[in-house]
């Protein structure tokens, strides 16, 4: 009444709020044609509200990338890592997820890697059909030709010693096969064994190729 303040007991009590954080890390779907894989995140929690969460990928020879990571339906999380994000480097990725709270602290999961070899183009089988010695010519045909990431290109080299060696087109044919046509006539007319050997680009650049094989040519007057 006349303004005496009392008093109660001290009391302490620690706070600590706890850190987002992922209760799994798991790679999951890799495929070897175009070098990609997911990354799947279980347990994501965040006690204040999750903000966000991504992932990192790390290849030696490329800079790290990073990929927002998508809920799915069934709460986890999903991010796709490609490898032509990082120029396409084989070699093995090291990932890790990361989450966020709506206040920005941050919280980890755990380090995965993931090999990655990245198919490259290439040819079943090489074989030489229609020869005609009356006209010193001779069809390559090239079955099987591959490439994950679409064929670009695909050519023969034809050699005899004596002369510089000689590229073909090889032109697809509608049973699925390539096929070049190599001519004497574009080699000075030189009769003797050609070296052969047929060769794949794919939409990328990425070279592949067949061994080699031999065929004699000679012209029939």
């Amino acid at each position: 009444r006349n303004g005496s303040l009392g008093s109660g007991k001290v009391v302490t009590k620690n706070i600590s709020i706890s850190k987002p954080s992922i209760g799994s890390t798991k790679i999951e779907n890799y495929n070897a044609d175009t070098g990609a894989f997911d990354v799947v995140l279980s347990g994501v929690a965040a006690g204040r509200g999750i903000g966000s969460v991504c992932v990192s990928a790390y290849v030696p020879g490329a800079v790290t990338q990073w990929y927002p990571a998508i809920e799915e339906a069934d709460g986890v999380y999903r991010a796709k890592v490609e490898s032509v994000r990082h120029n396409s480097i084989e070699g093995t990725y090291t990932v890790q997820g990361f989450v966020r709270d709506s206040f920005g602290t941050l919280g980890e999961g755990k380090v995965l890697t993931q090999k990655v070899s990245i198919k490259k183009p290439s040819i079943g089988s090489i074989r030489v059909e229609n020869y005609k010695p009356n006209a010193g010519t001779a069809d390559v045909i090239l079955s099987e030709v591959t490439a994950p990431k679409g064929v670009g290109s695909v050519c023969i080299s034809a050699y005899i010693a004596g002369t510089t060696t000689q590229w073909y087109t090889a032109y697809p044919q509608s049973d699925g096969t390539y096929k070049a046509t190599v001519d004497i006539s574009h080699h000075g007319n030189k009769e003797g064994t050609y070296t052969i050997q047929g060769f794949d680009r794919d939409t990328a650049g990425t070279l592949g190729e067949r061994e080699i094989i031999k065929q004699k040519l000679s012209v029939t007057n």
